[in-house]
């Protein structure tokens, strides 16, 4: 639903760095995270919405969900 927000926000011209950084914090799996680096992080840059901060976030979310990843799953038991 934050990912909707976002781009509802960026059409509108109404975005913050708080929206990006909000929806940023509920990728949690790699195809959300690689969408929301192709389709949205280029048009929060464009809005001025991204700064050294944000960036972070975003690499830091990014090795967190690639991390998470690559953990096996338990196995289930019979």
């Amino acid at each position: 639903m934050q990912r909707v927000n976002l781009m509802y926000q960026l059409l509108k011209g109404t975005a913050s760095m708080r929206d990006v950084a909000e929806t940023i914090k509920t990728l949690e799996v790699q195809p959300r995270v690689g969408e929301f680096i192709e389709l949205l992080f280029p048009d929060c840059e464009k809005a001025g919405l991204v700064d050294d901060e944000v960036r972070g976030q975003l690499k830091a979310r990014r090795e967190l969900v690639e991390k998470r990843s690559r953990v096996p799953a338990s196995e289930r038991r019979a």
